[in-house]
């Protein structure tokens, strides 16, 4: 299961970035993440009557039913890029081309070259550019608190406030998710309002960010002040729902600095996101063994969040990790005609090839870009 979910959020991350204009950006790519808690809510209300229908094994056999019949529609109706969908308009396509990567200092469309995709993989820009390691230190942050959700919360609901979540039925289980599942879509749609209204892009993507893993610090350290179960729960719920909107932060903010490799981003992004699973379960058993302190495990949490509320306000950008340097640029590092990285080693040049394999889809991209500028 896992080398098969391995490569989801990749290949999702891929796809965005070729389909979704920067000012759709945000709702978009929070809808299509909220399906993780949609799924988890479904599952969590489903499985006992499947369960006590059946057994629970079927609870397997009908979930997996549905992951293929999902792969075959998709395998069907999917398509990776608009130059190869035959289906959409002339007109969808060509807003799609001209928004999906835009300046942040010009605002101006890209030229097509900057936009196309390439399957190489450049590990020198991956692991030595600032904006991207502010996306990784955000990613193990941000995972080191949901995993500590995830594996230990049952427990200090079950020893402390002497609650048992499996028994009180699966919508107690599942009203955390239901109001992480809101703040996704909430917050997805704030994030591209705010680019619409003319914010700039980093901006936005700082200041959700910031709210979501500040909020979900403070939530999440106030845990320890509960004294009855529906207090705790309550501030479970708003633990979720603050800390969604990172959906709008560093979770889309892959696409911005790569977006025709965001798959890559996020692939090395979901990997080192996998470290704080195993620390933070392994500190977490030694902290309640040696002191049995639910408080400093909160405030482990807590202090690891806002240091990654932190890195990634310093260190992310909006631009692509993967454009050549230029020798007159700002202060952030970047020159204002080009989207040049700012990078520990610096970034080399990385030119990109024409997308579309197709002569008049490629005429016409180039066409529509060449008038924007």
């Amino acid at each position: 299961m896992g080398l098969g979910e391995g490569i989801l959020f990749p290949c999702m991350h891929q796809i965005a970035g070729a389909w979704y204009p920067v000012q759709e950006r945000s709702r978009l790519v929070s809808l299509v993440a909220s399906g993780s808690d949609l799924g988890t809510i479904s599952a969590l209300l489903i499985s006992p009557a499947i369960m006590a229908a059946s057994g629970w094994q079927r609870i397997f056999i009908v979930f997996g039913i549905l992951s293929f019949v999902w792969v075959v529609v998709y395998s069907i109706m999917g398509v990776s890029r608009p130059e190869e969908d035959p289906k959409i308009t002339t007109e969808e396509r060509s807003f799609i081309i001209r928004n999906r990567t835009v300046d942040p200092d010009t605002h101006r469309r890209q030229n097509s070259r900057a936009e196309v995709d390439t399957h190489a993989m450049n590990w020198s820009v991956l692991l030595t550019s600032r904006p991207a390691w502010a996306i990784y230190i955000a990613h193990m942050c941000y995972n080191y608190s949901w995993y500590i959700l995830l594996g230990w919360i049952p427990q200090y609901f079950n020893q402390v406030l002497d609650l048992d979540l499996a028994k009180k039925g699966g919508f107690a289980a599942a009203l955390p998710y239901m109001c992480g599942y809101t703040g996704t879509l909430l917050f997805g749609r704030l994030g591209d309002l705010l680019v619409t209204r003319g914010y700039r892009e980093l901006h936005v993507r700082q200041a959700m960010n910031a709210f979501s893993f500040l909020g979900c610090a403070f939530f999440l350290f106030s845990l320890r002040l509960a004294k009855s179960a529906p207090m705790a729960v309550g501030l479970l719920c708003l633990t979720l729902f603050t800390s969604r909107a990172a959906m709008a932060g560093y979770w889309v903010n892959m696409i911005d600095v790569a977006p025709n490799h965001a798959a890559h981003v996020m692939g090395v992004s979901n990997t080192f996101g996998t470290i704080p699973g195993i620390i933070g379960n392994v500190v977490t058993g030694a902290i309640l063994q040696a002191t049995g302190s639910w408080d400093l495990v909160f405030a482990i949490a807590a202090l690891v969040l806002v240091f990654g509320a932190v890195f990634f306000h310093c260190y992310a950008s909006d631009k692509s990790i993967y454009a050549r340097p230029s020798s007159s640029s700002n202060g952030e590092g970047y020159s204002s005609a080009s989207t040049t990285s700012s990078s520990f080693l610096g970034s080399p040049n990385y030119s990109l090839p024409i997308s579309s394999s197709n002569p008049a889809l490629r005429d016409e991209e180039e066409g529509l870009l060449e008038n924007q500028m």
